[in-house]
């Protein structure tokens, strides 16, 4: 119900003004001192996408060393350990697997978009409720935004998979589609780790594939994501990773995350809390796990990030869920 919800977000706002923490690096916010504080913490409680809190991950990060960080990274052990991680998940079936190759490291799915970007000429075709940070991206390009059925062959063609907003019957329509169009397939497969059901995908089709934890683990401060594609991409992160400058610190976390915990992770630990909470709330589940629907309650629209916002339908219960059991749900 609206109310509580609205109830709820109060709650956890005040208690994280009560909190020590000075500053959330997960969300990019400072502690809230002042009423108005509190209360736009609260208004914006429900926005966006991002993982809870987890005190398993940041026992593990306490634990590491700078100095253990700035190891040197085997590209092809990383390859082959990531690959594995993939082939051990109960949850999502990852086909092609195998294939997989030229590995390249870099900062966030969003890097290698931005390369992608570059990369493209004239199309670019794309679902109209992609994340919005990529349609940020193509603003500063003079490229044809299309919907990827209207692309022509070698027309570049990004897919979002899975999706809050397209089921993956609809995606997987459109992605046969584009191989008969015979377009320059790529997949974005951050939220991935959040799927709620079980999961297929044949990654065979594209040239590119991109992966991040971001939305996974409380981890969006420590960037680290990785692509793989059919052929060597002479863009800048491949070049810098070839002469060996590129973010040590941040593969190297995604490393001992992927040793410590399980591609299912997220899923096995909050499945059963996320349908209690959205029991509680009145509240209808998505097809991932930090996401929801509600049919009485919105989010404000006076706050966005982006023009191109668009999980304004959505609500966001990590908050909720990392609050569970301290107050009334």
């Amino acid at each position: 119900m609206k109310n509580n919800l609205n109830q709820a977000s109060w709650l956890i706002a005040v208690s994280e003004h009560k909190d020590s923490i000075e500053y959330d690096s997960r969300l990019h916010l400072d502690k809230p001192n002042t009423y108005n504080d509190i209360k736009n913490r609260a208004k914006f409680m429900y926005t966006g996408i991002y993982a809870p809190r987890d005190p398993s991950i940041e026992k593990l990060i306490s634990s590491l060393s700078v100095k253990e960080l700035r190891k040197e990274i085997n590209i092809n052990e990383f390859s082959n350990t990531i690959k594995n991680w993939f082939k051990k998940s109960n949850l999502i079936s990852i086909l092609g697997v195998d294939k997989l190759q030229n590995l390249t490291l870099g900062n966030g799915a969003s890097d290698f978009i931005f390369s992608l970007i570059n990369r493209s000429k004239n199309e670019f075709g794309i679902l109209k409720n992609t994340y919005y940070n990529t349609f940020d991206m193509l603003d500063q390009y003079q490229l044809t935004v299309t919907h990827p059925l209207n692309c022509k062959k070698g027309q570049t063609v990004l897919i979002e998979y899975p999706s809050p907003h397209y089921s993956v019957t609809e995606l997987k329509n459109i992605i046969k589609k584009c191989v008969n169009k015979e377009c320059y397939l790529t997949i974005d497969l951050t939220l991935l780790p959040i799927t709620n059901q079980k999961i297929e995908i044949d990654l065979t089709p594209f040239n590119e594939i991109y992966f991040s934890m971001h939305k996974a683990l409380p981890i969006d401060d420590f960037r680290s994501a990785i692509r793989f594609s059919k052929t060597k991409i002479n863009d800048h992160y491949s070049i810098m990773q070839q002469q060996r400058y590129y973010n040590r610190i941040g593969a190297n976390l995604f490393l001992k995350f992927i040793n410590n915990f399980e591609l299912d992770y997220v899923y096995n630990k909050h499945n059963d809390n996320i349908n209690s909470i959205n029991k509680t709330f009145k509240l209808t589940k998505t097809n991932l796990l930090w996401l929801s629907k509600s049919s009485n309650y919105k989010n404000p629209v006076d706050h966005m990030p982006s023009k191109h916002y668009n999980f304004n339908e959505l609500i966001s219960i990590s908050r909720l869920i990392e609050n569970k059991d301290k107050f009334f749900w």
